[in-house]
C-alpha cells in the first residue's frame, strides 16, 4: 500500500537539515508534538533538544515531505539514502541527528542488540549484590516489636463509622472508600 512518505526536518533560519524520518498519517508532527510536551532537555536526544532549541528561540521547524504515497519499503530505502548522503552528527559525517541509519529506527533486538550474547561474570553479580546491600527497601524485611506494638495500637484506635444504610460498623477511610456507595441497603 502507498500511504508512506518521507519527511526532513530542517533549521528555520540556516536551513540546515538536521532529522530524516518517514510514517504515515501524521507522524511527522509527533517529534515536534514530543518536545513541546516535554520541554526539559535530556542528553541522549538530540533530535528533540534541537527543536527545544528552536522553539525556545520563539521558532519553529521547517519540515518538508520530500517525497509521498511511497510503500513502506520505498520509504525506508529513500530514508536510509538521504539520512547517508546528508550524513550524521553521530559518526561526524554531517548535521542529522538520525541515530540510526534509517529504517525502523535504533532499537535493535535479537543479534543485532550490540548486547546480544553478553552475559554477566560472577564478579559483576556480586559487585551489584554489593552495590544492593546498603539498599533502604522494606521488602522482605520484619518489623521490629515496637513497631508491631505500634501498629496494633493505631489499628485497634482508629475512628469507626457506621452505615447509614445497614448500620455495620468499620474503618472510616475503608468505609467512606468502599461500603457507603456500594451498600446493597442503600435506596436510591
Amino acid at each position: 500500500m502507498s500511504i508512506y512518505y518521507v519527511y526532513v526536518y530542517f533549521h528555520p533560519h540556516t536551513n540546515v537539515p538536521f532529522y530524516v524520518g518517514y510514517g504515515k498519517n501524521t507522524r511527522y508532527l509527533d517529534h515536534l508534538k514530543e518536545a513541546k510536551r516535554y520541554p526539559k532537555p535530556k542528553q541522549s536526544e538530540l533530535k528533540l533538544n534541537t527543536i527545544r532549541k528552536i522553539l525556545r528561540a520563539n521558532s519553529q521547524p521547517v519540515i518538508k515531505i520530500i517525497d509521498k504515497n511511497l510503500s513502506k519499503e520505498c520509504a525506508v530505502e529513500l530514508e536510509i539514502f538521504l539520512i547517508e548522503s546528508i550524513g550524521q552528527i553521530i559518526n561526524g559525517t554531517g548535521p542529522l541527528t538520525n541515530i540510526a541509519p534509517g529504517g525502523d529506527g535504533g532499537c535493535a533486538s535479537g543479534v543485532n542488540n550490540p548486547n546480544y550474547g553478553n552475559y554477566w561474570t560472577d564478579e559483576q553479580r556480586q559487585d551489584l549484590a554489593n552495590k544492593n546491600k546498603g539498599n533502604k527497601s522494606r521488602t522482605g524485611m520484619k518489623n521490629s516489636e515496637e513497631a508491631k506494638m505500634k501498629q496494633s495500637y493505631k489499628a485497634r484506635n482508629r475512628p469507626l463509622r457506621a452505615c447509614p444504610h445497614c448500620n455495620k460498623i468499620g474503618a472510616s477511610s475503608q468505609m467512606g472508600r468502599w461500603h457507603f456507595d456500594n451498600c446493597k441497603f442503600k435506596q436510591d
